[in-house]
């Protein structure tokens, strides 16, 4: 039987044109009416397959590490971050992070859009298998709102503005017209559309969810709720619906932790801490790693240009207080450890330079080289790792948030038996946290909440070291910097001496990232008021 290739062009603009029979050669074997690709549910799934591959989470992790305050340029950069000023907190119309994500997750939208016409078509006509067209269906909007959910979260200047702007809803096949356009949506009505999306992921699906870490889940449909009810402040729902995630899902143990990352991970059960992640293979994905190594996660042959900035490795150095300012050692909280490079083979890792402050520049520069280790690589691939979307912790974290914004601060004791696994305040969420990442209970340290701004200052500083390069800190700063009376990212004196831009405010315009350009430019239903402020 003759091989077929599945040509799945899902990009805006059309499945695949021309303009001229002369560039309109048939190859021979391959498929170009999408209704020949697509013939069963199993073919939908291999569609679906593109779609989960094609999530710009490293975008989003160079956005959250560069621009922020989590690195600092390296011993090997030539001038990435500096060239086009990514680390200098430059954010303009044309800035790279804004049109990859736009583009990124409109792209995806645009797909699953296509797939979504496609298995309703099938679906009629094939009702025997309409079962697997279901769930199929269930994926496909589960993933639309994910995209929808990113878009808002990135480009909505006020989330509880419900009148002001935010996203633009797509929720079908654009026609192929140039002159077609769409106007931003509001924050009420992307919000409801997210809503409704998971509502249909449910109500469609028939199997029920695997549970699969690398697929849509149960789990992740609450888990996506609860992040955008936290953006939106709708904390009674932040609550109901992180108790159902916590009833499927726990916190991986310290020695679980220490492995979630590491180049031979293993896939853990439903019941750990992974909810939702993008799968690589060496073949195939994005190449995480490259957003900090040209080579790979390595002292001596990896090309490092950037390492990891000193103001967050001082968060990290806080978290042991019996080694708080000591050279680089395995510390009682494995986050540490995992968080910065250690010695790989014959390869010397991360060296702390004690005397960092009264070190010269230049000794700084040379002798304090704190490599980011989060992401070793995977076999036969040493730029690709598997990529956690959502996590345990960043559920709990939510709920901190809204146990902080009801004044739900303490318990009434910090006696460790009686607040560990409780959920009922912002103390017992982040002792809870702690204990799951460290090895010895009674090395714990645990930040000093007096007042709601110090509650949402802990959790911000608990997201900081948690989530770091996982492409969460953009987004936190926005969403919690004011509240938590953050000064912003701030990196340290030495480490921003290369350009001068040592602080973002947390109120900064640059926290909202801008319409880019080419899309204000060609979609005739946007003006100048429909930019973000400040741009």
């Amino acid at each position: 039987m003759k091989n077929k290739i599945l040509i799945l062009m899902f990009a805006i603009g059309g499945l695949v044109s021309s303009c001229s029979d002369a560039y309109d050669i048939p190859e021979k074997g391959v498929i170009y009416d999408e209704y020949e690709a697509f013939r069963k549910a199993q073919d939908v799934k291999r569609g679906l397959n593109v779609i989960y591959a094609s999530i710009p989470s490293v975008s989003e992790i160079g956005l959250g590490s560069v621009f922020t305050d989590e690195v600092a340029i390296g011993l090997n950069n030539g001038g990435q971050g500096l060239i086009n000023g990514q680390y200098g907190f430059l954010m303009e119309t044309n800035n790279g992070y804004a049109a990859s994500l736009w583009n990124g997750y409109y792209a995806m939208i645009n797909r699953i859009n296509r797939l979504e016409v496609i298995t309703k078509k099938l679906m009629t006509e094939n009702p025997a298998e309409a079962s697997a067209h279901k769930d199929n269906l269930a994926e496909l909007y589960a993933l639309r709102a994910y995209a929808h959910y990113k878009l808002f979260a990135y480009f909505t200047p006020v989330y509880t503005n419900e009148s002001g702007l935010s996203a633009i809803i797509l929720d079908h096949v654009p026609p192929l017209d140039y002159s077609y356009s769409l106007p931003r949506n509001t924050v009420k009505e992307v919000k409801q559309f997210i809503l409704d999306d998971l509502q249909r992921a449910e109500d469609n699906r028939v199997s029920g969810w695997a549970g699969v870490m690398d697929y849509v889940s149960g789990g992740m449909v609450n888990a996506l709720r609860v992040k955008l009810f936290a953006m939106t402040e709708e904390w009674d729902n932040v609550l109901t619906y992180g108790e159902q995630v916590m009833l499927q899902y726990r916190l991986a143990t310290p020695l679980e932790y220490g492995t979630l990352f590491s180049k031979d991970a293993t896939d853990f059960p439903i019941q750990n801490e992974i909810i939702f992640r993008s799968k690589v293979s060496p073949n195939s994905g994005p190449s995480v790693v490259a957003t900090w190594y040209s080579v790979r996660a390595r002292r001596d042959n990896g090309s490092f240009f950037y390492e990891m900035g000193r103001s967050l490795y001082n968060e990290f150095d806080k978290l042991d207080g019996s080694k708080t300012g000591t050279a680089f050692s395995p510390r009682n909280d494995v986050r540490y450890n995992v968080n910065l490079l250690g010695v790989v083979g014959t390869s010397a890792g991360t060296e702390v330079l004690v005397n960092y402050e009264s070190a010269s520049q230049s000794d700084y520069n040379s002798g304090d080289v704190l490599l980011v280790g989060k992401y070793p690589g995977i076999g036969g691939a040493d730029l690709k790792n598997d990529i956690p979307l959502i996590r345990t912790s960043d559920v709990l974290l939510a709920m901190a948030e809204a146990r902080a914004a009801k004044g739900q601060l303490t318990d009434g004791t910090t006696t460790p038996d009686d607040i560990l696994n409780k959920r009922t305040s912002v103390y017992s969420i982040l002792y809870t946290i702690r204990f799951n990442r460290s090895t010895t209970a009674s090395l714990i340290s645990m930040p000093s909440i007096t007042n709601q701004q110090s509650a949402f200052n802990a959790i911000l500083n608990e997201r900081r070291v948690e989530l770091a390069f996982e492409g969460a800190r953009y987004l936190d700063m926005k969403r919690l910097g004011v509240k938590a009376g953050s000064p912003g990212f701030t990196r340290y004196s030495k480490d921003c001496l290369v350009n001068g831009a040592c602080n973002l405010p947390a109120n900064d315009h640059r926290m909202t990232l801008p319409i880019p350009v080419r899309e204000m430019n060609g979609n005739n239903s946007l003006t100048t008021d429909s930019q973000n402020p400040g741009y």
